[in-house]
């Protein structure tokens, strides 16, 4: 199934399930490279937090106009800025390295 048709599915799916839905954040493999065997999503309702998003994400739904992603790039701000490093079964990421890269990516395309 195409991304884009999974995307429109899922915003859907989670709408109709929960009416207090802020943002649906897809992140992972999906995104960082164009493809994945999975997908890796965060749905923000009121009261929740943002965790790492550092490899890439994208919001495909956004109930609060744009604040969903200053919150992100306040995160990936103070993310680049640490040393944090995350270790999987793929190897070691340097988180820092990340942020700092689709921090540049991102305010070069606003």
């Amino acid at each position: 199934m195409q991304v884009n048709i999974l995307k429109r599915k899922i915003s859907s799916l989670v709408k109709t399930i929960r009416s207090d839905v802020i943002a649906i954040i897809l992140f992972g493999s999906t995104v960082y490279m164009g493809q994945g065997r999975d997908l890796d999503i965060i749905v923000i309702i009121p009261g929740s937090f943002l965790s790492g998003l550092a490899l890439g994400y994208e919001v495909i739904y956004d109930k609060s106009q744009g604040r969903i992603h200053e919150l992100i790039m306040k995160m990936l701000e103070e993310l680049s800025e640490s040393e944090h490093i995350l270790v999987k079964r793929y190897g070691e990421w340097s988180l820092h390295i990340h942020a700092k890269h689709l921090l540049r990516r991102r305010k070069s395309t606003m």
